[in-house]
């Protein structure tokens, strides 16, 4: 039977391998990754160096192995929402708990440590009164970096950090901090912590947060069986009512908004936020609900009203950030939407259709080289995306790298017919190539499969223009005119030029 440890350190050996002899790298940061046991519970793995500076230097600071430390220490591992984690860890337990809880905004940026504690097996939570830190779960290089503008201890960090990858994750020995820098910081160093120190439920100000009483508990199972069965309906009829009580525990405000969701009836949805929030208008549990119920009404006016209020509680939270930067991305605002994109991946890589949305906004708002550079990283994978595909081949088509644009474009049909878009980005290849036969057969596809994809429609005009047929460009200005006015005009405005899309 393996020990805890054994099982948590599985693979250790082949992490030392992969980030090389310890000459080669920083000496004060020891890398961890983020894994799963063999009962497929999160855990960490962590190379033989690792392990050996946590023996030496550790071990007696928390007085836990580093297998029982990772794996005990689930509470606080729980709250760090997204991988990765820096594990920050100073020589000592020093009085900047206040300051530093200040700094973080909110509570899951970064979780706060006081080693004495652990040594003790005190629970951080429960403890009453002040207590120093000792070390800190810094959530991702983002956090870190937004910790060193604001603090004077963190900026050494930084300054040693900065050239980690947002993917990494691990321990990082930090220095003692300065005297000169702690001393102004102990002004009111207690007073801060006492306000600050309870910070992770700051978005549920006003909600029921007691644990549940037993008939709670057993109407939210049912509930949530009846969902998992496929009846949300009946999962909303069970919970719905008790949405008019005095005293709500807060979870069933969350689940039958996701119920109401998961029917796609996003108005219902919305109807329930809005009167959680005129019950607990400081909530801002329910602006993050209604962030995401408006954007799938495509109501980005409302969304971003709602997301001002979540980023004036955390500016540094990664989905307040993501979601701030679909809502620009929507409104066409795609240098900002790029900037903001371009944050997010501080908080470790974008996934697969966020990065698409990325380098779109890049090739939309004049960076070419550098979207066709994302698109193609999403292109040379083993199972690419159809979308980073037809990307490529767009820009390329509009840099006039037609032969190349072509294959881009071919591969992306291959992938996925069904889909308008890549037929008019076929189309556009093939009217670029002045084909103008087989530009209007995809064009018609295109159309076929969207009736007014507006795009489509206006390429269209360009193959009629271009080839000389009048009788058939006649008869299409004349149906774009009547429910794309906006089309025809820009057509005009083309007419006679290289475009670009």
């Amino acid at each position: 039977m393996k020990s805890q440890s054994q099982q948590l350190n599985e693979r250790g050996a082949s992490l030392a391998d992969v980030h090389g002899p310890s000459e080669d790298r920083n000496p004060r940061w020891y890398p961890l990754e983020l894994a799963h046991d063999e009962n497929g519970g999160q855990c960490y793995r962590w190379g033989n160096e690792t392990e050996q500076m946590w023996e030496d230097q550790l071990r007696e600071r928390f007085g836990l192995g580093i297998g029982d430390y990772f794996g005990n220490c689930t509470g606080l591992l729980r709250e760090i929402q997204m991988r990765p984690a820096f594990f920050i860890v100073f020589p000592d337990d020093y009085p900047i708990s206040g300051h530093c809880a200040k700094i973080r905004k909110f509570g899951s940026n970064m979780t706060i440590v006081n080693c004495g504690l652990v040594r003790r097996r005190a629970s951080h939570k429960d403890t009453k009164g002040y207590f120093g830190m000792g070390a800190g779960f810094v959530q991702s290089k983002y956090v870190l970096r937004k910790m060193a503008e604001e603090s004077p201890i963190f900026r050494p960090i930084w300054e040693d950090l900065k050239g980690i990858s947002p993917d990494d994750c691990g321990i990082y020995l930090a220095e003692r901090p300065d005297p000169d820098l702690l001393a102004p910081l102990q002004k009111n160093e207690e007073a801060l912590w006492a306000e600050y120190r309870d910070t992770r439920n700051l978005d549920k100000l006003g909600l029921d947060l007691r644990q549940p009483q037993a008939w709670e508990a057993d109407a939210l199972f049912r509930a949530v069986w009846l969902e998992v069965a496929g009846d949300a309906a009946g999962a909303c009829r069970v919970l719905r009512p008790m949405l008019a009580g005095d005293e709500v525990y807060w979870e069933f405000w969350e689940a039958v908004v996701d119920f109401l969701q998961k029917l796609n009836d996003h108005p219902g949805a919305y109807e329930v936020i809005q009167e959680g929030l005129r019950r607990y208008p400081e909530c801002v549990m329910f602006d993050r609900m209604g962030c995401d119920c408006c954007m799938a009404m495509k109501d980005m006016d409302l969304a971003e009203g709602h997301l001002r209020r979540m980023l004036e509680l955390n500016p540094w939270g990664p989905m307040e950030m993501l979601n701030h930067a679909k809502c620009l991305q929507e409104r066409g605002e795609y240098d900002r939407a790029a900037r903001r994109y371009e944050e997010c991946s501080e908080h470790g890589e974008l996934g697969r259709n966020n990065r698409i949305n990325h380098a779109y906004c890049l090739a939309r708002s004049g960076r070419v080289t550098e979207a066709i550079a994302l698109f193609r990283q999403l292109a040379d994978v083993e199972r690419p995306h159809a979308a980073a595909l037809n990307n490529i081949g767009m820009l390329l088509a509009g840099m006039g790298q037609l032969e190349e644009a072509h294959e881009f474009c071919r591969r992306a049909l291959e992938l996925e017919d069904g889909v308008c878009s890549l037929w008019d980005s076929m189309g556009f290849v093939h009217l670029k190539r002045s084909q103008y036969g087989e530009a209007e057969r995809c064009f018609r596809k295109a159309i076929e499969l969207e009736p007014e994809f507006t795009e489509a429609w206006r390429h269209l005009l360009h193959v009629y223009h271009r080839s000389g047929e009048a009788e058939k460009l006649e008869k299409a200005q004349a149906r774009v005119g009547y429910f794309l006015p906006e089309e025809l005009a820009r057509f005009e405005r083309e007419k006679g030029t290289d475009i670009t899309d």
